[in-house]
Parts: C-alpha cells; sequence; structure tokens
C-alpha cells in the first residue's frame, strides 16, 4: 500500500516498534474477529503456486501458527477507515502534510496523533479534473495490537496492506488488466467490488451483506440476500456506465466463493455479464474449496504484494 515516502502505515509501525521492511515476503496474515486466514505462496521460476491456505479458529490462531519468517498483514474491514480526496495542488514535499490537516478535519473525533495513513492513488491515468486519492485511516494502538500478535505467532511483519489493494493484486495477477477489469469477491466479512487497470486501482466498493445468508439451504433467505446483492450491484454497473464509460467494462469476474447456482442467479440480475474466475495460474493442484477460499481470499492477495514487486 505504500505508494508515497514518509509517514505511511509500516513507517508508523518502524518508529514505533524498529521493524525493518524485507520485500521477499510471500506469506500473509489476514485477522478476523473469527479467526485468522493465512496464505503462502512459493515462486517456481517464473510460476507461482499457493504453499499453504489455511483458517484458524480465533481461539487456535495464535497458538497453532507458529512460524518464522516475515509477513504481510491485511487489516480487516473494522479496523481502518478509507477516505476519498480530491489530491491537494500543493508541492510534492508538502503533499502529507496537507492531507494530514484534511484527514484531522474529516475526523475532528479522533486525535491525529493517534492515527496512521496511508496514501493510494486511485486512476492515475486518469486526464481532465482533479486526481482522487484514497487515505488509509487506522489507529495507531490498533496496529500495534497486531504486531503484537504477529510476534506471538513468529512472524515479523514488512508491511500492512488493505482488502481492497490485496484484491488488485489478484485481479493484476489472474487477469490481463491492460484493459479495465471488474472483479466481485463475496466473503464472510462482505462483499469487494473492485476495478483494476495496468495494476491501479481505479475503483472500489463494499457490500455489507450476510454471506451465510446467502449460501444458506433455505432459499428463501438466499433470495433476500441475492436479490439485495443484485440491486447494489447494478446501481455500481449504471454508475460506472455513466461515468466511466471510456473503461468499457464488458464482463464482470466473480471469484468462486459461492455455489456456481448463486453465481448464476446473480447473472440473471446484472446488465452485465457475469464470469467466475480462473484461479489457475496460483497453481494450486487442487483450488481451495469455496468455503476455504473466502475466508482466505484476501490473505492470498496480500501474499501476491511482494511477488507482484518482483516481476
Amino acid at each position: 500500500m505504500m505508494q508515497f515516502t514518509g509517514t505511511g502505515l509500516i513507517a508508523s509501525m518502524r518508529r514505533l516498534w524498529g521493524r525493518r521492511a524485507n520485500d521477499k515476503a510471500r506469506l500473509c496474515l489476514a485477522p478476523q474477529a473469527e479467526g485468522m486466514a493465512l496464505a503462502m505462496l512459493e515462486r517456481d521460476g517464473q510460476a507461482v503456486r499457493v504453499g499453504r491456505c489455511e483458517w484458524l479458529p480465533a481461539a487456535e490462531a495464535a497458538l497453532s501458527l507458529r512460524i518464522d519468517g516475515i509477513c504481510v498483514l491485511v487489516l480487516p474491514f473494522a479496523d481502518y477507515r478509507l477516505l476519498t480526496l480530491e489530491e491537494p495542488q500543493v508541492p510534492a514535499e508538502e503533499i502529507r502534510q496537507a492531507i494530514r490537516w484534511i484527514v484531522a478535519s474529516r475526523l475532528p473525533d479522533v486525535p491525529i496523533e493517534a492515527m496512521s495513513y496511508d496514501l493510494i492513488r486511485i486512476d492515475p491515468t486518469r486526464t481532465g479534473g482533479a486526481r482522487e486519492l484514497l487515505v488509509a485511516v487506522a489507529h495507531i494502538e490498533t496496529l500495534q495490537r497486531h504486531l503484537l500478535t504477529a510476534e506471538q505467532i513468529g512472524v515479523q511483519l514488512t508491511a500492512i496492506d488493505i482488502p481492497e489493494q490485496a484484491q488488485r493484486n489478484l485481479t493484476h495477477f489472474l487477469l490481463d488488466d491492460s484493459q479495465h477489469q471488474a472483479l466481485l469477491a463475496i466473503t464472510p466479512y462482505g462483499g469487494l467490488l473492485t476495478v483494476t487497470q495496468g495494476g491501479d486501482l481505479c475503483f472500489h466498493r463494499r457490500f455489507d451483506l450476510d454471506w451465510r445468508r446467502l449460501c444458506s439451504a433455505d432459499g428463501s433467505i438466499a433470495q433476500t440476500q441475492l436479490d439485495r446483492l443484485g440491486l447494489e450491484l447494478q446501481r455500481s454497473v449504471d454508475y460506472l456506465e455513466r461515468y466511466r464509460p471510456d473503461w468499457r467494462l464488458s464482463v464482470l469476474h466473480v471469484v468462486p466463493t459461492l455455489d456456481p447456482a448463486i453465481i448464476g442467479a446473480l447473472a440473471q440480475r446484472l446488465n452485465l455479464p457475469i464470469e467466475t474466475l480462473a484461479l489457475d495460474r496460483l497453481g494450486h493442484p487442487r483450488h481451495p474449496e469455496p468455503d476455504l477460499l473466502a475466508h482466505c481470499w484476501f490473505a492470498l492477495g496480500g501474499a501476491l504484494r511482494e511477488l507482484m514487486a518482483e516481476r
């Protein structure tokens, strides 16, 4: 997530904890309230394969994940906030100070000294008009808690990332994103729609839904969730078609965390064709089952972070 020099999330951790970054990390932890996801990727020449993909309930996570090494950590949605703003028209060396004051004005109830933030340029190739920035804001206390968990497990954090960037990594790796690519992931922690082009995050939207209800054997319960998701997705598609027709989105890729019948039913509710995302490039001898993939999706994307930097 580090796109700018200066005081970002990992830089704050260095200052507070004396950690050093190492760009060879291919392990990722993705903690949630209910447990911990772990993903480890291995490079074999030019190929990448999944070495580990696991989900551990909360009571087991810190005790059983005894791993020596370095890793990336992907924050859960609840542990940070994303602010969208126009890039300040100031000299490059002053941008972080300008962002600091904007963040303080947007979040007046939280002392700026208690927060750490990082910046992501949205759709950096866009021409005309002010460019947009995403500002990921997290409490330093929250980052300290995650670092302590990592120490208990036995790993050294090299970076902290967010699900939006993790999904961007997966889109860039699994799809040809020389053109804009839309990807939808439905997980137990909500849904995430992203559009990526050339390795850059161009659009994101979260969906607050109940994954277990969506997968419920009770047809009426699943139908309610499906109708809601279909409506929200179509609104996003309409927005993109209206305001970003130059992206020419022709298909929505869906991560196979759902039963094919549910994906098919969702396709009937959208004007945009749907395709199930192929995972062949991850090189797993047996692709994770939908339930495991749903829990570990963002961990897989986080593990790709440093491998993407090596390409």
